[in-house]
């Protein structure tokens, strides 16, 4: 508000959505601790999704009367040390509001886009929803409420909470035609897919997936003659997690746990290769991003004009693909799915983790020790250049075309080392209270802003390339050191 108490509005993400090509200032167009990451992206992915970000951090300044941290800055400091400088309404604020509304605003201000609600109807339902719960839970009878004064709290919203929700609606009707007719293909080309947006799954017309021969344990098959190759592995049970004495290990990699795998299903026998990748973009004109976090220079950052096409280091076709995102491997699987007519995913962590020891109990599906890391796993060592690592050489200074090493017990290659591997869960520091069943954690409590990764990669020493070695990597950020594999459900 200006000091007379009349209302400013706020730049919202359409006037950056419009201005934003014809531009060369990008904080002309956008207001420090409003605008949410892709508005200060030249080729940020843009669209409702946007605005509500801005409206949230509208009503976080409402409610605190302090303006959100910057984005960039936020971004920044998930990348180096994975926690968010932007306090949780939820935990910050006590008393006054219901702690459902405070989530609410939380969701609208997450820094991945397609964590947020994704149009305006969506995040005023979920406000409604949460003004619901507050008075639901508010303990007081009708009766006792409907005389009160409107300036006294009522134990679940109160009357800021009442106001707050009645501005934001105020502005809400004011933008909703705007993001009702949000121009279409003013952010990216008609046609072109959108990596923060996965592709959804749609049936494979005209087979009957019930025709073909049944698939044992041990087959390896190709759902096309351009698909991953893919192995069938057993069900079973294993004892998931590192014991307490296994060098290199976290505390992050217990409580050991038994998971039980009910069904078989099939893994990819390599990580998804430069060829194959390439093959779903050309396919789909998917748009996956102009930067990816590197190693150049001594220094890991995020660096501009990285791809998978280009992640700062020659790669051939075979070699595996890197500078992927997690939405960008989950939108590859749903087009692989879509093509093949099977149901193609990423694996959950705790399959990702019994396919990757293959029966073994030790730290690495070749024994306990770092000797013999060079024949099966391409990691830090004499060629990569990097001052650490063993001894040997593994012939690659970074990645490796995929299957140059051993296989695990499975037939499974680079289980560990050559490349990081996105799985389908969210991030905890915890194994406890995880599924027991091979399901992938996801939950509305967890830090999804995280997804998990596995195996270890090319930059890693010995204590890194472990069978349990996991890791936090930001969903929507692209890494130089991390691709992934496929998983597929087999049909009855």
């Amino acid at each position: 508000r200006r000091s007379d108490e009349s209302p400013v509005l706020l730049d919202f993400g359409s006037a950056r959505q419009a201005l934003g090509r014809k531009s060369k200032s990008v904080t002309a167009i956008a207001s420090a601790g409003y605008s949410p990451p892709e508005q200060y992206e030249s080729d940020g992915e843009q669209g409702p999704w946007t605005d509500i970000y801005a409206l949230s951090a509208l009503c976080y300044r409402a409610i605190t009367g302090k303006t959100p941290v910057e984005a960039p800055s936020r971004q920044g400091r998930l990348l180096r040390s994975r926690r968010d400088p932007l306090p949780s309404l939820a935990e910050m604020v006590k008393g006054g509001y219901s702690t459902a509304l405070l989530q609410v605003v939380d969701r609208g201000l997450r820094v991945i886009e397609t964590e947020r609600p994704q149009s305006l109807d969506e995040w005023l339902a979920q406000l409604g929803d949460a003004e619901t719960a507050g008075r639901r839970t508010s303990g007081s009878k009708p009766s006792e409420t409907a005389d009160r004064p409107a300036t006294q709290k009522s134990g679940g919203f109160g009357a800021k909470a009442a106001w707050l929700v009645s501005a934001t609606a105020a502005i809400g009707i004011a933008l909703y035609f705007a993001l009702a007719y949000w121009p279409q293909g003013s952010g990216q080309d008609q046609g072109t897919v959108s990596e923060s947006a996965p592709l959804a799954i749609q049936p494979h017309p005209g087979r009957n997936l019930f025709d073909e021969k049944r698939l044992e344990v041990g087959d390896r098959f190709r759902d096309c003659a351009e698909c991953p190759e893919m192995v069938v592995v057993p069900s079973g049970s294993f004892l998931m997690g590192s014991p307490s004495h296994e060098e290199g290990r976290f505390d992050y990699e217990g409580p050991v746990h038994r998971v039980t795998i009910g069904t078989p299903f099939a893994v990819g026998v390599y990580e998804v290769t430069v060829s194959e990748f390439g093959r779903f973009v050309d396919g789909t004109n998917y748009r996956s991003g102009s930067s990816c976090v590197t190693f150049e220079g001594g220094e890991e950052k995020i660096q501009a004009g990285r791809s998978w096409r280009d992640p700062g280091f020659r790669q051939g076709d075979s070699h595996p693909v890197v500078c992927v995102s997690w939405y960008g491997a989950r939108s590859y699987t749903a087009w692989l799915s879509r093509e093949t007519g099977e149901s193609y995913r990423l694996p959950s962590e705790s399959e990702w983790e019994y396919m990757a020891r293959a029966g073994t109990r030790t730290a690495r599906h070749w024994g306990d020790g770092e000797s013999g890391q060079c024949s099966y796993a391409n990691g830090a060592d004499a060629s990569a250049g990097l001052g650490r690592g063993v001894a040997c050489s593994d012939g690659q200074a970074r990645t490796a075309p995929v299957g140059s090493y051993g296989a695990n017990a499975w037939g499974l290659h680079d289980v560990v080392g050559n490349v990081w591997e996105w799985t389908e869960d969210c991030w905890k520091r915890s194994y406890a209270g995880a599924p027991s069943d091979g399901r992938a954690w996801v939950w509305v409590a967890g830090n999804c802003t995280f997804r998990v990764v596995r195996g270890g990669g090319w930059i890693n020493r010995p204590g890194e390339l472990r069978s349990a070695e996991r890791l936090p990597n930001i969903a929507g950020v692209r890494y130089g050191i991390s691709g992934f594999r496929v998983a597929r459900t087999l049909t009855p």
